[in-house]
């Protein structure tokens, strides 16, 4: 049986003052099902170049930056990366750097398996207020569905209990929760399934 682990990575700028010209930070977390990857080789080229690695909280910086343009690029020998590096120019701005998905596969194996669940890409996205999540369940068994922030806390429990095979859907309701990117992970007995929605108000 071969399976295939999707993990969400995501770099997060910080907010620098206007007048910063001089030791600004990049800084960063890669996040998988809500948690940090540990370990993960992130390096800079452009302006300053320069290597590091993720932390156990999956977090990075590089520090006593000038003002210029630089390049993020994440590099691991199991993982591989869409896209494949990212894009970035600092003068004293906030930056928000888009999400990476990186997916390990364990196998050359170019189709999943005929008894794989599905998850798809919830609609509407981005969304305002709610949004309507679809899976697919290949046998009947023990099922969660759970929303994450994107710091890893758990924000909402959408499906808890056993379901039969076929189509199912859920609803996400943000509420109060602020706009930004949030991750919904299915736990099914064919494995775990994670995608990323964007709440946009």
């Amino acid at each position: 049986m071969f399976k295939k682990l999707l993990f969400l990575l995501s770099f997060v700028m910080l907010t620098f003052p206007a007048h910063a010209q001089q030791g600004q930070s990049i800084r960063g977390v890669i996040v998988s099902g809500g948690q940090g990857v540990e370990g993960v080789t992130v390096e800079l080229s452009g302006a300053k170049a320069d290597t590091t690695a993720t932390d156990a909280a999956g977090n990075f910086e590089f520090a006593d930056l000038t003002p210029g343009d630089y390049t993020i690029t994440p590099r691991s020998d199991s993982l591989t990366f869409n896209p494949e590096n990212l894009s970035v120019t600092l003068s004293g701005a906030s930056v928000l750097l888009p999400v990476f998905e990186a997916v390990v596969v364990t196998a050359t194996e170019a189709s999943p398996p005929a008894h794989a669940s599905t998850l798809f890409q919830n609609y509407p996205n981005p969304f305002a207020a709610s949004s309507e999540i679809r899976f697919e369940l290949a046998a009947a068994g023990p099922v969660r569905l759970e929303v994450y922030d994107m710091l890893g806390r758990k924000v909402a429990t959408l499906v808890s209990g056993v379901l039969g095979p076929g189509v199912h859907r859920a609803r996400f309701e943000a509420g109060a929760l602020p706009n930004g990117l949030y991750v919904y992970r299915l736990e099914s007995p064919s494995g775990p399934l994670t995608r990323t929605m964007t709440l946009m108000r």
